[in-house]
């Protein structure tokens, strides 16, 4: 995850210099923008979180899969939730790395 972020800063700094070498300047002159400290833990902290949360997903489709041939009614709409919240979850966590990211340009 780090290295794509790198690349694509990279990918991005070269852009804006090749299209607009002034307004580069510009924007380098002005205030950074600063995470608190809280949101810099937890975007250190993101790509754990994510991983996890796949994880979650990959044991709760395990489960939805045994349950759905095992024909267990009961079963499967207790791991279709589930699987349900993990997905949310995982969404949620890639939102909040993105919004955390984008404060940071």
């Amino acid at each position: 995850w780090e290295d794509d972020l790198e690349r694509m800063q990279r990918e991005q700094a070269v852009s804006v210099q090749t299209r607009a070498p002034a307004a580069a300047v510009a924007r380098e002159s002005g205030p950074k923008k600063k995470l608190s400290y809280i949101e810099q833990r937890e975007l250190d902290g993101m790509e754990r979180k994510i991983l996890d949360a796949e994880e979650a997903v990959q044991a709760t489709q395990t489960e939805f899969s045994s349950a759905s041939q095992a024909g267990d009614g009961a079963r499967i709409e207790a791991s279709y939730a589930a699987l349900q919240a993990a997905e949310a979850e995982v969404e949620r966590l890639y939102a909040r790395w993105s919004e955390l990211d984008a404060r940071l340009k």
